[in-house]
């Protein structure tokens, strides 16, 4: 009888297991079928950007706002090389000061993000989704910079990232 509890145990274990895979996926393909409704992010980039982070599988609504908040931020921070490489490319002084703006912007958003993360963590929805809207309008000045150049696919990914991010803060905060 004794050698029946384990084994009781492990049996209680692996049936529990499936059930908290589909409620994490369940909660993934609810945040991604609410974010189509504004228009700006399709079901299909949400699930890019939630599902590019493996806590995702496991997480319940808060932790893809905290997840999708990490992602803006790695997002953000990867684009600075591509926006400096973008910057030291032109030898016009109109240009260089223009896409000097650009840098300076792209690398003020990252500390907004950080701000908008830690909001998130600690479930101060409302105030992060303020910091998200605020972080989509600075790109905006290089969006319309980069025109016909590789950076623009960059720029237009990031706005992705932070449009999730502030979608999934908004159904958090209910």
């Amino acid at each position: 009888m004794g050698s029946l509890r384990p084994l009781l145990f492990y049996v209680i274990l692996l049936s529990y297991h499936p059930f908290s895979r589909f409620a994490a996926a369940s909660t993934v393909d609810d945040v991604c079928e609410k974010t189509m409704v504004d228009g700006h992010v399709t079901k299909k980039e949400c699930y890019s950007v939630i599902n590019s982070d493996p806590r995702s599988r496991t997480a319940d609504l808060h932790g893809i706002a905290v997840i999708s908040g990490d992602i803006a931020i790695k997002t953000a921070t990867s684009l600075i090389p591509d926006v400096y490489k973008f910057l030291k490319a032109s030898s016009d002084p109109n240009q260089q000061k223009e896409r000097r703006k650009c840098f300076q912007t792209c690398t003020d958003v990252i500390p907004m993000l950080n701000g908008a993360a830690e909001l998130v963590k600690s479930k101060n929805y409302g105030q992060a989704r303020k910091v998200f809207v605020n972080a989509l309008i600075v790109p905006k000045m290089c969006y319309d910079l980069t025109e016909n150049h590789p950076l623009r696919g960059l720029i237009e990914r990031f706005i992705t990232v932070v449009s999730v991010a502030f979608k999934v803060s908004e159904l958090a905060h209910g």
